[in-house]
């Protein structure tokens, strides 16, 4: 299923010329463009999924319901932000940057799996699943070696904690600390790593 509410089955067929969704749980067509390209195999599944149309209330209220895929998109393009950010963040310390901080993708399976319908009566075990779904989307998506190379051409094993290398989560909150320890405190460069560590350290504290 397409944002828009658009259905198709590979190139066997596609519902798509007037679909339309109404908030995220239903979706509206034509019956002419139903009996059209719809199969008439398809017709009994489709039919036990079938409601009375809703009120003029009930349809006006659904329009304003935000789509779980305009969410989704809108969280993407914040995560793609965080690129210019981090070029900045870079720029500012005289660090060259080898690439993009985030690199993922709504065409992998979290980020497929985040678009699917989360029904108003999900229960509590479906909340979950979708808040992992989103930790896993984020974090999979960071570009560990960018988050390294960073750190590292500020000092040495900055990368590490105890000699042991960070992986995406804890390299995504240093690096977050040094932007936090820059605005706040406007240090030397060189003193950027020691007050980093000292902010982890109180933060265990």
């Amino acid at each position: 299923m397409a944002d828009n509410g658009s259905v198709s089955c590979y190139n066997e067929w596609a519902l798509e010329r007037t679909v339309r969704r109404l908030g995220n749980e239903l979706l509206t067509t034509t019956i002419a463009d139903f009996a059209l390209h719809l199969p008439f195999e398809e017709w009994p599944h489709w039919k036990q999924y079938s409601v009375a149309p809703p009120s003029l209330e009930s349809m006006d209220l659904l329009g304003k319901e935000e789509s779980i895929s305009t969410a989704v998109n809108s969280m993407v393009s914040d995560l793609e932000k965080l690129n210019i950010v981090f070029v900045g963040l870079a720029s500012s310390l005289g660090i060259p940057i080898l690439g993009d901080l985030w690199l993922g993708s709504l065409e992998s399976l979290a980020g497929r799996e985040l678009k699917k319908i989360y029904p108003s009566s999900a229960n509590d075990d479906d909340f979950l699943r979708r808040a992992t779904l989103t930790s896993t989307f984020v974090i999979d998506g960071l570009a560990e070696s960018v988050m390294r190379a960073f750190l590292t051409a500020l000092e040495k094993d900055f990368h590490e904690k105890n000699g042991v290398a960070l992986a995406s989560r804890n390299l995504l909150r240093r690096v977050t600390l040094v932007a936090g320890v820059i605005e706040n405190f406007r240090p030397d460069t060189s003193g950027i790593p020691k007050l980093v560590m000292q902010a982890e350290d109180n933060a265990k504290a």
